[in-house]
């Protein structure tokens, strides 16, 4: 029991470290005011790739050899499985966002952000909701929660609630239900984890998704 409290409380202490360099980065791009596109494109790429570096580094013993898993036919097997489960954790949360859009009559304020993003700093956005933010939050909200060593169902259910609560922060009103889209998308890359205990798994699940969306949001 003490073991789990102390993994508890290292994950907490990478989270927290993980939202403040990830503040304290974006504020210091932001206090040198920099005007030109391309420039604080790259910036903000460099920023999230050290962040993402840094939790690399940090559970680097769990990436071991999880590549070469993924490489043979069994390898192949378990990319199709964990597609499966996507696909099932998509449909929810469309479903879930098509009903919550109904009865609060406007999209996700993360949505809202995530155009934007997109919209003023394309570069920046595609590939950091392609290939960063797919690292960053799969080690964030899948791999360091898992080593608390908790009940199979008890770390799905935490894993996506604490993703979807991610997704919401800052929300007020009605706006904080979407927390429900986000979360029931958040338990299916914590199923696949706890199914394949491959990281790279939900990894690429995680950008499959991101890409989807971004080319919904681009031309549709």
């Amino acid at each position: 029991m003490n073991n789990k409290y102390f993994k508890f409380f290292e994950w907490f202490l990478v989270i927290c470290l993980y939202f403040l360099i990830t503040i304290l980065l974006s504020s210091g791009i932001e206090a040198l005011k920099i005007k030109n596109d391309i420039l604080l494109n790259c910036l903000f790429i460099i920023s999230e790739v050290l962040i993402a570096a840094i939790l690399i580094f940090i559970y680097r013993k769990d990436f071991k050899g999880k590549y070469q898993e993924l490489k043979n036919a069994e390898g192949n097997k378990k990319i199709i499985s964990s597609f499966k489960v996507w696909l099932i954790g998509l449909a929810l949360m469309i479903v879930f966002n098509i009903f919550l859009s109904i009865i609060i009559g406007d999209i996700a304020e993360n949505e809202e952000v995530n155009r934007s993003i997109i919209s003023n700093y394309s570069f920046y956005a595609i590939t950091s909701m392609i290939i960063l933010t797919p690292i960053c939050e799969e080690i964030i909200f899948r791999l360091s929660i898992s080593k608390m060593d908790v009940n199979k169902y008890i770390y799905i259910i935490f894993s996506g609630l604490i993703f979807g609560f991610a997704h919401v922060i800052g929300s007020t009103g009605l706006q904080a239900l979407y927390i429900i889209p986000y979360a029931a998308l958040g338990c299916s890359f914590a199923y696949i984890y706890e199914k394949q205990k491959n990281i790279l798994c939900t990894m690429l699940m995680h950008s499959i998704h991101n890409l989807v969306c971004i080319l919904i949001i681009l031309f549709i």
